[in-house]
């Protein structure tokens, strides 16, 4: 069994990673890009969203337990939102075209060779490898969603979100501005409110990654000191794959 305090490591090496994928440097840049340039880095960017469905079916098949599989479940539903209503991804579209994509130019764009490559390392993230238990395994799936899927992206989007607001974005509606359908409330409902190694305030609403995080923190808590190793090894690796995307753009 793994107490509260020991879940603290994970934390630690969380915020390291954070700290890490804030560092590069194409995010410094981009306040002197281009509408062009930031358009680039976006329309690429869009293909990694597009693999976030496939992503997670595929951990859901992978999971064992009813809990986390009703978590993940809700996630891909939520995608597609009610019948009648916008997909995510066409909420994506909506934002594109709102700061000056044109949708021929958003049709025609095809995906690098290096953004395949991350939507690749997403998948083999979830696959399960030869040193893997059962309790390890279903502990890397979780650990690389939360991250991968959930807390990262909504750090991207809060790199993203001044550059959005420079060239028309806005969280609400203003004069001259569009609202934001997709970048702004990702950034909000992924972000990580909750600690791993803290017991949590069941009275306050749970945003993506707090379901996340529950689920995740009940089963660490039920295992051995090898599920936090293999918890920090995930979310090592899932925080590489993500900052590899950038890579393209200049390495650092």
């Amino acid at each position: 069994m793994v107490s509260l305090s020991q879940l603290g490591s994970i934390d630690e090496v969380e915020d390291q990673l954070i700290v890490d994928f804030r560092s590069h440097p194409v995010f410094a840049r981009m306040s002197e890009m281009s509408r062009t340039e930031f358009l680039e880095i976006l329309l690429q960017r869009r293909f990694v969203s597009l693999a976030f469905v496939p992503f997670y079916e595929l951990a859901l098949d992978a999971l064992a337990d009813e809990p986390e599989k009703k978590v993940v479940r809700a996630l891909i539903r939520e995608e597609y939102d009610s019948a009648g209503e916008l997909t995510h991804r066409e909420r994506l579209v909506r934002d594109l075209l709102a700061i000056g994509a044109s949708r021929d130019q958003i049709v025609r764009c095809r995906a690098s060779d290096q953004t395949m490559g991350v939507a690749a390392g997403l998948v083999e993230a979830v696959r399960k490898a030869d040193d893997h238990d059962d309790d390890t395994y279903q502990i890397s799936i979780l650990s690389t969603l939360r991250l991968a899927g959930e807390i990262l992206v909504a750090v991207e989007y809060e790199m993203f979100w001044p550059h959005l607001q420079r060239f028309g974005l806005s969280a609400n509606e203003l004069p001259g501005k569009a609202e934001s359908k997709f970048y702004y409330p990702h950034m909000t409902h992924d972000s990580r409110r909750h600690r791993i190694g803290i017991v949590p305030d069941l009275t306050c609403n749970r945003n993506h990654a707090d379901l996340m995080t529950d689920r995740l923190r009940d089963r660490l808590m039920l295992v051995s000191a090898r599920g936090v190793e293999a918890c920090i090894r995930a979310a090592r690796r899932a925080q590489g794959v993500k900052r590899s995307f950038y890579d393209q753009w200049g390495a650092g």
